[in-house]
C-alpha cells in the first residue's frame, strides 16, 4: 500500500485550493451565511437550573410524591417525615383502637350470651362453649373493624387530606383543614342521606377552619410551612 507523501497527494487538491476553502469556511462561520454553522444559544443543558426555577416549575405530581413516596434516598428529609406519620398515623390508630373495641366488645357480648341463653339447654358443655365463642368473636371481630375504619377515616380526613391539598397547591393555607374536615364528617353520614351529610360537613368545616388559621400561623412562626419543607427537600435532592 502506498502512503501519499504531501497533503496535495492525500487531499487530491493543491495547497492553495485548500487554503481557499478554509477561508470560505472561516469566512461562512464568522458571517453565519450558513444555518447548519451557527453555534446553538439556546442550549442550556450545560447550566444548572437553579432552586427558585426547580420550586416554581413543580407540578402537582411531583409534590405528592416528594411528601408520600416511600423511596429510601428521601427518608432522612423533613418533608417526607411528615408524609409518612400522615400515612402511617391512620393506619397505625385504626388498627390499635379496633383491636382493644373489638376484645371490650366481644367480653360484653359473652355476658349478653349468658344472660340471653340462661335458661337454654344444650346438648353438651362442649355444644354451649362452642355457641358462647362463635357469639362474641363475631361480635368482636365485626364492632373492631367497624370502629377501625371509622378512626381511620376520621385521622385520615383531619390529619392526612389536609397535607395532601397543600401538596396540591404548593404552599400551607387556612382553608386545607376547613376542607379536609368537612368533606370527612360529610362521608362519615354517607348512608344517612344528602342532607345530614350536607349539615354534617357544614358543622365539620367550622373547627377545621378555625384548626387551619392555627395550623398555618404555628407553621409560619416555626418556618415549616409546606413551600420552605418542599423547598428544602430541593435543596437536599440537588446534593443528591
Amino acid at each position: 500500500m502506498n502512503i501519499p507523501d504531501t497533503d496535495e497527494d492525500l487531499l487530491a487538491i493543491n495547497t492553495e485550493k485548500l487554503d481557499s476553502i478554509l477561508e470560505d469556511r472561516d469566512e461562512a462561520i464568522n458571517n453565519q451565511t450558513v444555518p447548519e454553522l451557527i453555534p446553538d444559544k439556546r442550549d442550556h443543558s450545560s447550566k444548572p437550573v437553579s432552586l427558585t426555577d426547580r420550586l416554581y416549575s413543580s407540578t402537582a405530581y411531583d409534590r405528592i410524591l416528594a411528601v408520600f413516596s416511600t423511596d429510601p434516598v428521601l427518608s432522612d428529609q423533613e418533608l417526607n417525615k411528615v408524609g409518612r406519620r400522615a400515612r402511617k398515623i391512620p393506619v397505625y390508630l385504626g388498627i390499635s383502637i379496633g383491636m382493644i373495641t373489638g376484645v371490650m366488645r366481644a367480653f360484653v357480648s359473652y355476658d349478653e350470651f349468658l344472660r340471653a341463653n340462661k335458661y337454654t339447654i344444650f346438648a353438651n358443655h362442649k355444644m354451649a362453649t362452642r355457641h358462647s365463642l362463635d357469639h362474641c368473636i363475631l361480635r368482636g371481630i365485626i364492632f373492631g373493624i367497624s370502629v377501625g375504619s371509622k378512626v381511620t377515616l376520621l385521622t385520615g380526613g383531619y390529619y392526612t387530606l389536609p397535607l395532601l391539598f397543600s401538596a396540591v397547591q404548593g404552599k400551607t393555607s387556612y382553608w386545607e383543614h376547613a376542607a379536609g374536615w368537612g368533606i370527612t364528617s360529610s362521608l362519615y353520614c354517607l348512608n344517612r342521606g344528602f342532607k345530614r351529610m350536607l349539615i354534617a360537613g357544614m358543622i365539620g368545616s367550622v373547627p377545621g377552619l378555625l384548626t387551619g388559621v392555627l395550623s398555618m400561623l404555628a407553621c409560619r412562626m416555626s418556618n415549616s410551612t409546606f413551600e420552605e419543607l418542599y423547598a428544602k427537600h430541593l435543596n437536599e435532592t440537588q446534593k443528591i
